[in-house]
């Protein structure tokens, strides 16, 4: 069930970040520095969903692959803290408040933290499986 979970929350993120960054090139407001920093949120968003996707499929992740998916998933939450915080900045000084983005930042950090817990019960698990051959 959680690994559904992660996935779902991985699918949601990956969807929205994809338009964000396609919303990145459309919108002519925005200066060129903003717009490369959206779609690198946006790539590293959908990089974490890929790692996501190619985890869920596999029983057994390499040691990189899973090392790799840690990291991706406390990155998440630096992500989505940074964009709470921006998101609130712009709230107050502009009075632009968006709910949607509030809502992604919401389930970023929900697959960081269920990722973060799934494979912290999967390291612990194979350390009392270890622990019993050790013996």
């Amino acid at each position: 069930m959680l690994k559904k979970l992660i996935f779902i929350s991985a699918a949601f993120t990956s969807l929205s970040a994809t338009l964000i960054g396609v919303h990145s090139f459309i919108d002519t407001e925005a200066s060129r520095l903003w717009m490369i920093c959206k779609i690198a949120g946006s790539i590293a968003v959908v990089g974490v969903g890929i790692l996501t996707w190619q985890n869920w499929r596999k029983h057994e992740a390499g040691h990189f692959a899973t090392e790799l998916w840690l990291l991706g998933a406390m990155g998440l939450l630096v992500l989505a803290g940074a964009s709470a915080a921006w998101t609130i900045h712009l709230a107050q000084a502009t009075g632009d408040f968006e709910a949607w983005v509030v809502m992604i930042n919401l389930v970023m950090v929900g697959q960081g933290a269920l990722t973060i817990w799934h494979l912290w019960r999967k390291n612990a698990k194979s350390d009392l499986r270890m622990e019993s051959f050790s013996n």
